[in-house]
């Protein structure tokens, strides 16, 4: 048993990060009434403090500031402390965020607040060194002054929270300059939206900006959508990802993705790897796979998939959220290398040309003459300059990576924080699904499939309401918006894999009671808590992008999709509230296409329309519905395997009807589609037109290029 000499109320979080602080002498509460209740009985100011387990900077304040008895002191005498795990309160982060850009124009994590008694912030900031450095002031005279100042002048203290809440309440509301409902397509923005983002690009090295260089996987969804009508764009998504997957960033023994990058050319990243990034690169991997064809990104979908299997999934079949950056209270130590320690495992001659393969050099590329493994020379180019044939070349590389992968295993791993999120275990189920799909790799299918039961059991509530976490068998935070519209997502990908009416039912299910929680007529748009049971000051609601694409963008999303399959009404209904969002923000779409991506990948899908593809299944199937004869449908069918083959953004992809074509409560999109001669059959539709039945997969595939053709010239 390990002594401790303080315990705090955290101690009682499940929570790994707020279990990571029960040890701090500082008095910690979690966000809760006691707390809240505390600040205003004794009119005590709040000191909140967000991060997040794998967050690095929030280790180290930890250890200079919450570890130390004196700053302790200080925060125990004077406020109210109260620690926030971003990962289980978006909502407060959000909020509170918004605050520290307004007051000192920069955001992150850790995020330091100061509140009033009843929540208003009135001071904030991110890390603070325990003494000025860096150019930011000391974290203890921070503590004093602001004592000082609430004890001196609170009514002035109040006064500025007040005007600073106003700004808040402005900002994270977003206020529309026009609300416009039916008829919305025609204004949307377009052309001039990408060309923004296009005078971002970084030709030499891929991705948009310089230092530090974050994937940007909601513009690269967006150009790759948009390249089916702007070729240009694809070259764009190609080489980013191509960087990306050969740099540093990229775990190039054990796969997965780091969080970004410090340098603009992907080396050098900040080693936390996050279940959201892996999944969503992982898609959008796939998708230039099925678009290019290129081997290069099946493989590192497969590596990053497989990483995750092997590493951050739960015995029951959910994923766990992130693995930090810091190992033995050293960044990245886990990962890097020194080249005389490659040779001496694996000899001179191999360990030479890995060490060549990889750019590890004597002087190293990273702290203390460690290297971070990147491919710096392409394998044929390797095999040329030590006159080896290709293959020679590929088989010793790949011994050597697995015999540094071996012996990396044994080394003390970062921290990983087990809590499992709901919104990004169905990005995660969505990355899985569709993996099995265009892979045809039954065991993804099957990791998704387990991971959505587990979701239905254990992230489901008897109400069939949503949690936003569950950690050792418990949970009791509602969802977010965000939960429940990434868990749809990553159901109806199930469904499409599957063809289980199921997954498509509770897809639909969900999102009529997110509608029911989150959407407000009076504002024209969705919330991202469902009511006031947060306890926050304000209920938030946020359309704009950040790692991930907003909740509100794939909420959008998902109504357009499963307004394809409902009914009359259900269908109006639909698209009415994605027509009302796309013109509400359609002014910020125009300005800040950054933040707006994933909100202008919903308006050119609504723009260009869905694409609805109904397979018919022949007499090999219809005389037995039992799942196995289904599954070798699917893993034989060849027109399934061509629309599998082929990147069609907006794809609704339905299989056999759930019930008789005859029964009246059948979906709209099943009645009349029928097989042909008694072969599998299917039929594409857009708009309000649908194709004739196709039973040849070679017509299939011209029908879908030609498709293609049509749509990049209207």
């Amino acid at each position: 048993m390990e002594n401790h000499t303080f315990t705090n109320r955290l101690i009682h979080e499940s929570s790994p990060y707020l279990q990571q602080h029960a040890h701090n002498p500082v008095d910690w509460y979690p966000w809760g009434q006691e707390a809240l209740r505390r600040a205003i009985r004794e009119r005590r100011p709040i000191l909140l403090s967000v991060g997040y387990s794998a967050c690095h900077w929030c280790h180290v304040m930890e250890r200079e500031s919450f570890e130390d008895v004196e700053t302790a002191r200080l925060m125990n005498d004077h406020f109210v402390n109260i620690k926030v795990d971003r990962e289980e309160r978006p909502d407060i982060d959000r909020v509170y965020q918004t605050a520290a850009q307004i007051i000192s124009g920069q955001g992150g994590w850790p995020l330091t607040v100061f509140l009033t008694p009843d929540q208003k912030p009135f001071y904030a900031g991110t890390y603070f060194p325990p003494r000025d450095r860096y150019g930011r002031p000391g974290f203890k005279r921070v503590l004093h002054e602001l004592a000082k100042l609430w004890e001196d002048a609170p009514e002035q203290i109040e006064e500025l929270a007040n005007e600073i809440t106003k700004a808040i309440q402005e900002e994270i509301r977003y206020n529309p300059r026009e609300i416009t409902g039916p008829a919305v397509a025609a204004g949307l923005p377009s052309t001039a939206a990408i060309r923004k983002l296009k005078r971002a690009y970084d030709p030499d090295n891929g991705g948009f900006g310089t230092a530090p260089k974050f994937p940007n996987i909601n513009i690269l969804n967006l150009f790759l959508q948009r390249s089916t009508t702007q070729p240009e764009l694809l070259q764009i998504v190609t080489r980013t990802l191509s960087k990306m997957a050969r740099g540093g960033i990229y775990d190039q023994l054990g796969g997965g993705f780091h969080r970004y990058s410090t340098d603009a050319r992907w080396l050098v990243p900040h080693f936390e790897k996050m279940l959201y990034d892996n999944a969503l690169l992982a898609s959008l991997y796939l998708d230039v796979y099925q678009e290019t064809k290129d081997q290069e990104f099946r493989g590192i979908a497969i590596e990053t998939l497989d990483y995750i299997l092997r590493d951050m999934t739960a015995p029951e079949g959910g994923f766990f959220s992130s693995e930090d950056a810091d190992s033995e209270g050293e960044e990245g130590k886990f990962y890097v290398w020194r080249r005389d320690e490659i040779l001496h495992l694996l000899g001179e001659e191999s360990g030479d040309l890995v060490c060549r393969y990889y750019g590890v050099s004597q002087e190293g590329n990273f702290e203390g003459g460690t290297s971070i493994l990147y491919r710096d020379i392409d394998i044929e180019e390797l095999a040329k300059e030590r006159g080896l044939n290709t293959e020679k070349a590929k088989h010793l590389l790949e011994d050597g990576r697995r015999k540094l992968m071996g012996v990396r295993q044994k080394r003390v791993r970062p921290g990983r924080d087990e809590k499992i999120i709901t919104a990004w275990n169905g990005m995660m189920i969505s990355a899985l699904a569709r993996a099995g799909r265009i892979l045809g790799e039954e065991r993804y299918t099957g990791a998704a499939l387990k991971a959505a039961e587990f979701a239905m059991a254990n992230l489901r509530l008897e109400d069939g309401s949503l949690r936003r976490i569950y950690k050792d068998g418990s949970g009791s935070i509602p969802g977010f918006l965000e939960d429940y519209a990434y868990l749809t997502a990553g159901l109806i990908d199930l469904y499409e894999t599957t063809f289980d009416y199921r997954w498509l039912r509770e897809s639909q299910r969900l999102t009529d009671l997110m509608i029911k929680l989150f959407w407000s007529d009076e504002k024209a748009t969705f919330f991202d808590s469902p009511d006031d049971r947060h306890q926050l000051f304000l209920r938030p609601q946020n359309p704009v992008d950040e790692s991930f694409p907003s909740g509100m963008s794939i909420a959008a999303r998902n109504l357009l999709l499963l307004s394809t399959i409902r009914d009359e009404r259900g269908d109006d209904d639909s698209i009415r509230k994605v027509e009302i969002l796309l013109g509400r923000y359609k002014h910020d779409m125009e300005q800040n296409p950054w933040g707006f991506a994933s909100l202008l990948s919903v308006a050119d899908l609504y723009r260009n329309g869905v694409t609805q593809i109904v397979i018919v299944v022949g007499d090999e199937v219809q005389e037995s519905q039992e799942a196995r004869s289904r599954m070798a449908w699917l893993k034989s069918n060849e027109l399934l395997r061509v629309v599998n083959d082929i990147y069609i953004p907006g794809l609704v992809l339905l299989g056999p009807p759930p019930k008789d074509l005859n029964d009246p409560e059948l979906p709209e999109v099943w009645k009349g589609k029928t097989s042909v001669n008694g072969k599998s059959t299917v039929y594409i539709c857009r708009g309000f037109s649908c194709s004739t039945p196709i039973t040849d997969a070679q017509e299939l595939r011209q029908y879908l290029k030609n498709a293609r053709v049509r749509m990049a010239t209207t």
